[in-house]
C-alpha cells in the first residue's frame, strides 16, 4: 500500500487518485473542549522556522497539536513551512462539509502534498478508498470535488473513522462530514501542515501573528465548473 509518508515525497498530481489512498490512524485521544462555541478556519499558528503561536483560548487543543507534530516529524518526515488550525466546536452550521472533497488539492504551482490531522468527538468523518480517474482534468477550470462526487455511487463504498481518534490524511484521501440533524453539537479539529502559504480572506486571523489577504478562495471555487 502506498503510504502517506511515501506520497509526501512526490509532487502533487492527479495520477495518484487512481490508487487506493487510505487515511492513517495516529492514536486515540481525549480532549476537554470549552463550554463556549469556537469556529476557527485555517488560523496560521506557525510560519517558516518560527515558533508555534496559539492563542490562550485555543490551547485545549495542545495535546492534539503536540501528537500531530511528533507524527509529522517522526513518521511522515517532512517539515513544512506553515501550520494552520481549524476548529468547529458547537452547533454544526457549515453547509458544504457533507459533500465529498479532498483537502489541500491545489495545482496552481508545483509542490509536495500537505498533511492534515483530523479529530472529532462524535459523528466522525466518512471516507472512501477507490480509484478515481481524473483523465483530462483541468484544475484551473474544473471543480475536483464535483468530479469526485460523481464517481461515488454506492453507500457500500463508504467507511467511517473512529471518534476521539487522530487520523493523518493528505489531498488524496476523499472524505466528508456525515449528514447531521439540526442543532447537533459536535467538535471537529483539523491541523494542516502545508508547504505553501494559504493566502485566503476567509482564514481566521491569529492575533499573535496576523496575516491578511484579499484573495477569496470560496469565490474562486464558485467559478469552477
Amino acid at each position: 500500500m502506498n503510504s502517506i509518508e511515501k506520497r509526501a515525497k512526490v509532487i502533487l498530481n492527479t495520477e495518484q487518485y487512481n490508487a487506493l489512498n487510505h487515511p492513517e490512524l495516529v492514536r486515540r485521544l481525549s480532549l476537554s473542549p470549552p463550554s463556549e462555541r469556537q469556529y476557527v478556519l485555517r488560523m496560521l499558528i506557525k510560519k517558516s522556522r518560527g515558533e508555534y503561536q496559539i492563542p490562550e483560548e485555543l490551547q485545549w487543543c495542545l495535546p492534539l497539536i503536540e501528537t500531530s507534530i511528533a507524527y509529522q516529524r517522526n513518521v511522515i518526515g517532512i517539515n513544512h513551512s506553515f501550520c494552520y488550525l481549524t476548529i468547529r466546536h458547537g452547533e454544526v452550521t457549515s453547509i458544504n462539509d457533507d459533500e465529498w472533497h479532498a483537502d489541500g488539492f491545489s495545482m496552481r504551482i508545483n509542490h509536495i502534498p500537505e498533511q492534515n490531522y483530523v479529530w472529532t468527538d462524535i459523528l466522525p468523518t466518512e471516507y472512501v478508498v477507490k480509484p478515481i480517474d481524473l483523465y483530462n482534468f483541468n484544475p484551473l477550470t474544473q471543480n475536483i470535488h464535483t468530479r469526485i462526487g460523481n464517481e461515488i455511487t454506492s453507500d457500500d463504498e463508504i467507511k467511517t473513522l473512529l471518534p476521539k481518534t487522530i487520523y493523518c490524511m493528505d489531498p488524496y484521501v476523499i472524505h466528508r462530514r456525515p449528514s447531521i440533524l439540526d442543532k447537533t453539537q459536535r467538535t471537529f479539529i483539523r491541523l494542516s501542515f502545508t508547504p505553501i502559504e494559504i493566502n485566503d480572506i476567509n482564514n481566521t486571523i491569529n492575533p499573535l501573528m496576523p496575516v491578511y489577504s484579499d484573495y477569496d478562495g470560496v469565490e474562486f471555487r464558485n467559478t469552477l465548473k
